[in-house]
């Protein structure tokens, strides 16, 4: 079963934030990210999965930093001034994903772009369950992710009360 993310309805524009994951450019829908932050002094999580880059103090919770280029990509993110770390979700609804912070290189701008759906060719080249439609920045092709299917059911266990708390 593919992942479904939630998205708003039909726009002729949208709101985009560009980055790399290695090579490669993507975006994700500006409206889903909540903050952009510079990457903060993190603290590391013993004996958690590569792609948990740590843990740090965002006004007052204990925020999970999620290697978007380690989940994608299977290296770390570059520790690059334009790194930045993409709060998403919202711990209000914590029922449905919970709010994660995406550490992801090549972030300078937000960029408006025509949304423009196009069909796959071939299910082969679908790509991974995140990937989600394409849209044309600069000339070229970017496809935007859905960071919702990224919080897999082994990324949501981090979030129990122990990982995510209120002081």
């Amino acid at each position: 079963m593919a992942c479904q993310a939630s998205s708003p309805a039909e726009p002729t524009a949208v709101l985009l934030i560009p980055f790399r994951l290695g090579a490669t450019r993507y975006a994700v829908n500006a409206a889903t990210v909540q903050q952009v932050l510079p990457l903060p002094r993190l603290h590391p999580v013993p004996e958690a999965a590569p792609w948990m880059r740590g843990v740090f103090l965002f006004h007052g919770a204990v925020m999970p930093v999620l290697d978007l280029c380690q989940l994608a990509c299977g290296q770390r993110c570059p520790d690059y001034l334009s790194s930045r770390l993409l709060l998403v979700g919202s711990r209000e609804n914590a029922s449905s994903v919970p709010a994660a912070a995406l550490l992801a290189e090549g972030v300078t701008q937000a960029v408006r772009a025509e949304a423009v759906e196009l069909t796959q060719p071939d299910p082969g080249l679908a790509g991974p369950t995140y990937a989600g439609p394409w849209v044309e920045l600069d000339g070229q092709l970017v496809q935007v992710i859905a960071w919702e299917c990224l919080v897999t059911p082994e990324v949501r266990a981090l979030y129990s009360a122990a990982w995510v708390t209120d002081r």
